[in-house]
C-alpha cells in the first residue's frame, strides 16, 4: 500500500510531559484518515509536527517518501493544506480577500481560482461581508478554502466540527467527502466526534496518551464491530484450544475478555464450555459502535 504520510517512533516532550510516545502512523493515498483520541491524547501535537510547526525530539516521519530531516521536505510540505486548532482568518476582510491574501503569501501570480474556491466551500454568495461576522460554520468553510488555496494533495483538519451546530456539521462532512472523491485529496482529520467520523473515514488511527493504539481500515473495523458475544472469564488463554478446535471466530480482547463473532447459540456455547471445564463469569451480547470500540481499546486490563 502507498502512503502519503508515514511516521515511525515519533516522540515529543514538553518538559516532563510526553505528548507523543513512540508513535507510528500510516496514511494511505486517497484515504480519509480519522485520527481518534481524547483531548490531550497527542493529536494536535502530531499534526503540528507533520506541518512543520514543531520539531521532532526522536523518531521520524515521511511525506511522499521524503524524510523530515531531508531539505526537500519543505517543498513536499507545500503540497499540504492545513487547519491546526482554529482557522487563520483575517476578520476585517471578506472571504474573497482572505483567499487573495493567502494566494499572495504563497506567491501565486493570479487569482483566477478564487471564485471556484468560494463556490466549492459554499461561500460564493457572501459578497463583501467581513469574516468577523461569519457564523462558526462559515468560518470553518472559509478556513478550508484558505487551506486549499495552494492546490494541495493533502488536507489536514484538526477538530474541524468543534462547536458547530448540526447543520454546520453536515456542511463540513459533505465538503470533506466532496474534496476526497471529486478532487482526489487525501484527508487527515482529527476528532473526538466518533459518530461523525464513522460516516466519512476510510481508515482510522486510535491515539491514547501519545501512543498509536491501533490503525485499522473501515472494512476491518466494520468486521470487528459486527454482533458479538462477550465472554468474561478468569483466564482467556485457557479457552483458545477449544475455540480453535470448534472453528469459532473470536478475538482475545484481554486476558479477562473474549469476543466471539461466530453465529452460535449462547446456551449451547456455555454448556459446551462447562463440559470442557472452562468457566465463564458473565456473558453479554453487543453490536459494537465506534465509540465502544475506542473505549474498549484504550481501556481494559492490558489497554488492548
Amino acid at each position: 500500500m502507498n502512503y502519503v504520510i508515514e511516521a515511525a517512533s515519533l516522540t515529543k516532550k514538553y518538559k516532563n510531559f510526553k505528548a507523543l510516545d513512540d508513535l507510528n502512523l500510516h496514511v494511505p493515498v486517497g484515504s480519509i484518515y480519522g485520527l481518534i483520541g481524547k483531548n490531550g491524547a497527542g493529536k494536535t501535537t502530531l499534526i503540528g509536527l507533520i506541518c512543520g510547526l514543531q520539531k521532532v525530539d526522536t523518531g521520524e516521519y515521511y511525506i511522499y517518501g521524503i524524510k523530515n530531516t531531508d531539505k526537500e521536505i519543505l517543498n513536499v510540505r507545500s503540497r499540504i493544506g492545513a487547519i491546526v486548532e482554529t482557522p487563520a482568518i483575517y476578520e476585517n476582510l471578506s472571504a474573497r480577500d482572505n483567499i487573495v491574501e493567502e494566494l499572495t503569501l504563497l506567491g501565486v501570480p493570479t487569482f483566477d481560482d478564487v471564485d471556484d474556491l468560494l463556490k466549492l466551500v459554499g461561500l460564493s454568495d457572501v459578497g463583501a461581508k467581513k469574516a468577523g461576522k461569519f457564523s462558526l460554520g462559515m468560518r470553518q468553510r472559509l478556513g478550508i478554502a484558505i487551506a486549499l488555496a495552494g492546490n494541495p494533495d493533502i488536507l489536514i483538519l484538526d477538530e474541524p466540527i468543534n462547536g458547530l451546530d448540526p447543520e454546520g456539521i453536515i456542511d463540513i462532512r459533505e465538503l470533506i467527502l466532496k474534496l476526497n472523491k471529486e478532487k482526489n485529496i487525501t484527508i487527515l482529520i482529527s476528532s473526538h466526534y466518533l459518530d461523525e467520523l464513522s460516516k466519512i473515514a476510510t481508515h482510522y488511527g486510535f491515539v491514547d496518551k501519545g501512543k498509536m493504539k491501533r490503525e485499522i481500515s473501515k472494512d476491518e473495523l466494520i468486521n470487528k464491530m459486527k454482533h458479538k458475544i462477550i465472554l468474561k472469564v478468569n483466564d482467556a488463554k485457557k479457552f483458545i484450544p477449544y475455540l480453535d478446535a470448534q472453528n469459532i471466530t473470536y478475538e482475545i480482547e484481554n486476558n479477562k475478555t473474549i469476543n466471539i463473532f461466530s453465529n452460535i447459540k449462547i446456551p449451547k456455547l456455555i454448556s459446551d464450555l462447562a463440559k470442557n471445564n472452562l468457566e465463564v463469569i458473565d456473558v453479554l451480547e453487543a453490536s459494537e459502535t465506534l465509540e465502544n470500540y475506542f473505549l474498549n481499546l484504550i481501556g481494559g486490563d492490558d489497554n488492548a
